[in-house]
Order: C-alpha cells, then structure tokens, then sequence
C-alpha cells in the first residue's frame, strides 16, 4: 500500500514538472513579440512627428501598439518577475500613456517623455537580447 501511495506521489510530481516546464517563456518569444511592439511604437512617433496626421491616425497607430502589448499577455505572469523584461514592460508602457497624454493635452512634453521611455526600453531590450543570445 505505501509503494502504491509513493508510485502515486511521484508520478503526480512527475505531471506537475511537466505542467510547469511547458508554461515556462522562451526568450525568443519575448524577443519576437517585443520587436513587433517597438515597430509599432515606431510607427506611434511617426504619425505624432508628422504635422499632417490626423487625431485618427494617432487614434490607429496607437490602437496597432495596444494590439502588439496584447501580445505581452500570452507569456504569462511568472514572466515579469525578471528585472529585465519587467523594465522594458514598464518602459514601453509608460510610453503608451504619455502618447495617449499627448493625444489629449497636445503639449510637446509628453512626445519628449515617450521617446525617453521608448529609448529606455530598448537600451534595456538590447542587454536583454545580448545577455539571450542562442
């Protein structure tokens, strides 16, 4: 009886292993899903550097970054313990919201503080890929 309860204890050891190996980020999802969103991101200063873009395509480019962020989501929460992803998260973030800022106000300090960030989170999105290079 007690070799039957430790057959049963290791093999649902065994499965959980298994569960959590199989929700575990590969650094090149972060990397692929992180470039889309600095393209988009690309794209956001673009249409705010350009004079003759409309409130709409502000209004569109920024929904294409929201689209690319969604993406974030699919790594999961254990994810975002690293320092790392967490500050370029955080970074690109911060940036979405002083484009929506910018959006809303029109003052000029708000494009300023988004390019900081987006420079920010590809200084730290470059260590990252340097330090997880395969």
């Amino acid at each position: 009886m007690r070799i039957k309860i430790i057959i049963l204890i290791f093999l649902s050891l065994l499965l959980f292993t298994n569960a959590f190996a199989q929700n575990k980020t590969n650094p090149t999802d972060f990397i692929k899903y992180s470039e889309q969103i600095f393209d988009a991101l690309d794209k956001v200063e673009a249409v705010f550097l350009n004079t003759d873009s409309t409130e709409r395509d502000a209004k569109k480019s920024i929904l294409e970054l929201d689209i690319a962020l969604k993406k974030y989501d699919r790594l999961g929460k254990a994810f975002w313990k690293d320092k790392l992803p967490y500050a370029i998260r955080k970074s690109i973030v911060s940036a979405r919201i002083d484009y929506d800022m910018l959006l809303m106000t029109k003052e000029t300090k708000y494009l300023d503080q988004a390019n900081k960030e987006t420079t920010l989170a590809r200084d730290n999105f470059n260590k990252y890929k340097t330090i997880n290079k395969k």
